[in-house]
Formats: structure tokens, sequence, C-alpha cells
């Protein structure tokens, strides 16, 4: 090799060097920046598990309150299974009940029709009664005005006889 072959073999491993060497420095300068960013990366991955198992137990006491939720709903429904059962039975007691009273208001109905009729016959015989009284004493007031004439007429005939003429 000849001496300018030697000084551009060292120039070249001189400039390879050098490109080496700022490659490296690049290089480095974004590992440090890559382990910045990898640090900053693992705090928000610690803040971002934390969030997460609060989220995590958040959602189990919300499980167990939508659990406790579901049972009260559950007792609930019940209770308003049984109240309405219950109304059932006493809707159904209420309308045999009216039930049964209209057929006793019917039969007073009936009853009262009977009576109303009967005190209107009664009346009738009343008023007849009434009437047939009416007769008899217009029958009593001629035999008494029959008997103080036949009483006038033999007081007569006791006193002298022959005035009765």
């Amino acid at each position: 090799m000849t001496i300018e072959e030697i000084e551009r073999a060292l120039e070249f491993l001189v400039k390879s060097q050098a490109a080496f060497e700022a490659r490296q420095a690049a290089f480095e300068e974004r590992q440090v920046a890559f382990e910045e960013r990898m640090a900053a990366f693992d705090v928000r991955l610690e803040q971002t598990n934390q969030q997460i198992a609060e989220m995590s137990q958040r959602v189990g006491e919300m499980s167990q309150q939508v659990q406790i939720y579901a049972e009260t709903q559950t007792d609930f429904m019940q209770v308003v299974t049984r109240t309405l059962e219950a109304q059932a039975e006493i809707n159904a007691s209420l309308r045999a009940s009216i039930v049964k009273v209209d057929e006793r208001g019917k039969k007073m109905d009936e009853r009262l029709a009977r009576l109303i009729e009967k005190n209107a016959q009664t009346d009738e015989r009343l008023d007849r009664l009434v009437e047939k009284n009416a007769q008899t004493d217009e029958r009593i007031d001629r035999v008494a005005d029959l008997v103080a004439q036949l009483t006038e007429l033999v007081k007569r005939s006791l006193r002298g006889g022959n005035d009765a003429s």
C-alpha cells in the first residue's frame, strides 16, 4: 500500500470514527430521552394501575350496592305481590258482599212493595169502614130520632090520650 492509500484509509477510518461517534452520541441522547419517557411512562403506568385498583374497588362496592338494591327490589316485589293478592281477596269479598246486599235490597224492595200494597188495601178498607161507620151513625141518628118521636108519642098518650092525633 502506498502512503496515499494509507492516508486515504486513515482518513476514511477517522471520518468513519467521527460518524460513528456522532451516531453514538445521537443514540445516547435518544437513549436518555427514551429512558426519561420510560420513567414518565412507568409513573403514568403506576398511576393508571392505582386508578384501575380504585375503580375496581368502586366497581366492587357498586356491585354490592346493586346486589343490595336487587335484594331490596325482590323484597319489595314480594310485598307488592302479597298486597295485590290480599287486595284481590278483599275485592272478591267486597263483590260477594255487594251481591248479597243487592239481593237483600231487592228482597226488601219486594217486601216494601207488598207492604205498600197492603197499606193501600188497609187504607181502602179503613175508608170503607169509615164510610160504613158514617152510615151506621146516620142510622143510629135516625133510630134516635125515631126513639125520640116514639118517646114523645108515648108521653102524649100517657098524658091524656088523644093529643096525639
